[in-house]
């Protein structure tokens, strides 16, 4: 009787799928992949798993993330794009749900990571079922539920795959280096794209890659500032904002390898390409570059000065530089008053229209949140808000406003809740104790990092370096995991931290 009628169901299954392809492909693949998700929960135990493969796939990921233009993909009729980045993170999920399937070790070593940080997957786990609630309330529900089924590849997994993984000894430190390594590459795309005045690689694109869209086109061709200004240098970002953002969530990391206890030239190395990278930024022509900059080094020499003086009392420096932030603060902030490139970069009459925008969509955003506060689904912000730029494109500045209008007030909380709380722990890790080593100097560069990008989201609403966040949050909860075992060890712990409710395991 079950064959039988297994047949029939596929031959119905099968029959709307011909009539309907290509413009349903992507919702007739949701039975499919339920059956797969029950495939793989049905997996037995195994001793054997394939968790070692994540370290590599989370490190192609990023690679990808940053290097490759993520409008170049392969658009199959009916199909999402086929990016590098689902590439690299469709297996990245398998890997991770096949590993919590068939391996109670790696169960067992998940929520003892997990839980040394309980509130942040626990806010996290809100936050995701805020997107799922808020789909029904998009005005294109199909196409959110693609957005929020990215989203889950992009960054919950991403956040659980990088707890894994950066709970290794050594782990995050290659990230670091990573991070650095990107940067300069990056730069040196844009040094090569600003006197072409396009992405080198614009007209030399292989057919298989183009994707017919309007986006791409306006990207492929670059762009300059509205009223004035040259050339704006892009890289394989979308936009000159989104490769300003990126060098300005680096600095903290290149920082890091510039002060910290490493061989000369590495230090040396760091020191020179502090500059670079800012130059990078100012051929952006980005304002919020600029901030991110100013706001990623003053948040490090203040937390880099706290924890020196926790750590040596004897020591004149650390308080030295403390009692003279406020000065040091003052001085950046008349910088931006009183030097003249500075000025205009920051408060030029160019910017003034950017900020007049801004200021409006908020007068116009807040009605709209208090009337429907429960939220319009992922990525709806823009129609909702419906604010048109000259061009007549619909746009929206600041992300604190979409994400209200998208999530809710729910979901508002619950997303800048999970980075705070990671902001938070990140800072009392390092500073609430007098360990010393590698671990908790990371945890430094990553809540300036997480700092910066918050700022910076006040006046971009880009999700395109997102991932890159929720990697760094992925991180501080698994520092803060290896450094609760160094405490422990030091304390003589009676219990090991791995030993964890074995109730995981099945």
């Amino acid at each position: 009787m079950i064959v039988p009628t297994l047949a029939i169901l596929l031959i119905v299954y099968g029959f709307f799928f011909a009539i309907t392809a290509p413009y349903y492909v992507v919702q007739f693949a949701f039975p499919i992949a339920f059956l797969g998700a029950v495939s793989i929960w049905a997996l037995p135990d195994s001793k054997k798993n394939p968790s070692h493969l994540t370290d590599g796939f989370l490190f192609a990921f990023l690679i990808c993330l940053v290097l490759w233009p993520r409008y170049l993909a392969l658009a199959l009729p009916g199909l999402p794009w086929i990016t590098t980045i689902r590439l690299t993170g469709v297996p990245l999920v398998f890997i991770l749900l096949i590993s919590a399937s068939i391996s109670s070790e790696f169960r067992v070593k998940m929520v003892a990571i997990l839980n040394s940080t309980p509130a942040i997957w626990k806010i996290l786990c809100v936050f995701l079922v805020v997107q799922i609630l808020t789909i029904p309330f998009a005005k294109a529900p199909f196409t959110t539920i693609n957005r929020v089924i990215n989203a889950q590849i992009s960054w919950t997994a991403i956040f659980f795959a990088a707890c894994y993984v950066f709970s290794k000894p050594g782990r995050a430190e290659r990230w670091f280096a990573l991070m650095w390594v990107l940067a300069l590459s990056v730069g040196v795309l844009a040094v090569i794209e600003r006197p072409i005045g396009h992405v080198p690689w614009a007209g030399h694109i292989p057919s298989f890659l183009k994707v017919e869209d309007d986006s791409v086109a306006r990207i492929l061709v670059g762009g300059v500032r509205m009223y004035g200004g040259g050339y704006r240098v892009q890289g394989p970002f979308t936009t000159s904002l989104g490769l300003a953002e990126f060098m300005a969530l680096s600095l903290p990391f290149v920082m890091h390898f510039a002060v910290g206890q490493y061989r000369l030239a590495i230090r040396l190395a760091a020191a020179i390409s502090v500059p670079f990278l800012i130059y990078i930024i100012l051929l952006t022509d980005s304002r919020l570059g600029l901030l991110g900059a100013f706001a990623a080094f003053l948040a490090y020499v203040l937390i880099r000065a706290l924890l020196e003086w926790r750590r040596r009392r004897d020591s004149l420096i650390p308080p030295a530089v403390l009692f003279g932030f406020p000065a040091l603060l003052t001085a950046v902030i008349a910088s931006t008053f009183l030097v003249g490139r500075i000025r205009s970069r920051i408060w030029g009459g160019q910017y003034q229209s950017s900020n007049e925008g801004r200021m409006e969509q908020i007068s116009a955003g807040i009605p709209k949140i208090l009337h429907q506060p429960i939220g319009h689904g992922m990525n709806n912000a823009g129609p909702v808000l419906g604010w048109v730029q000259p061009n007549g494109l619909l746009t929206i500045d600041v992300y604190y406003l979409a994400v209200a209008l998208d999530y809710g007030i729910v979901g508002f909380f619950a997303f800048f809740g999970f980075f705070s709380l990671g902001i938070s722990k990140g800072f009392k890790q390092a500073l609430l104790t007098d360990e010393k080593g590698t671990d908790f100097s990371l945890l430094v560069p990553l809540t300036v990092g997480l700092i910066t990008w918050i700022l910076i989201k006040a006046v971009f609403a880009d999700e395109g370096n997102h991932a890159i966040a929720f990697m760094m949050m992925g991180m501080i909860v698994a520092l803060v995991y290896r450094t609760n075992l160094i405490i422990q060890t030091r304390d003589g712990p009676t219990t090991a931290p791995d030993a964890a409710s074995k109730t995981t395991a099945r």
